[in-house]
């Protein structure tokens, strides 16, 4: 409860849109899927980025969001992005992207729906 009254807090006196960046390796914790739910309802936090390598987490997540589409699901793991977007998150804020986006751009292509099948012949070049 403390951080969504901190979230809120925040929230109301920065203009920008802020973005909840689960990390528990960095920090310990885990955002419970019940706190990113209600943090989506809190003005100006417009999504998610995931980095716990938890696809059940993460499925949890996007099924108590489902009647959210604003609300913007990405993962951080490259590794897990195409099953991500398959379970529907928005994307991924990948690591390798920085050095070759057209890659990262034809991979998320390829998993988009009814492209699946494409996803297995991407490559770099």
């Amino acid at each position: 409860m403390e951080l969504l009254e901190f979230v809120e807090h925040l929230a109301a006196e920065v203009p920008l849109p802020l973005l909840f960046y689960n990390a528990p390796t960095n920090t310990g914790h885990t955002f419970e899927p019940a706190t990113v739910l209600r943090a989506a309802a809190i003005h100006n936090v417009i999504g998610l980025k995931d980095s716990g390598g938890n696809m059940t987490y993460f499925h949890s997540v996007v099924e108590l969001l489902k009647g959210r589409p604003d609300f913007t699901l990405l993962v951080g793991p490259e590794e897990l992005r195409g099953e991500a977007v398959l379970l529907g998150a928005h994307g991924g804020m990948c690591g390798g992207s920085n050095f070759c986006p057209q890659l990262y751009v034809r991979l998320y292509e390829a998993v988009v729906p009814g492209r699946w099948s494409r996803s297995a012949s991407c490559t770099a070049g």
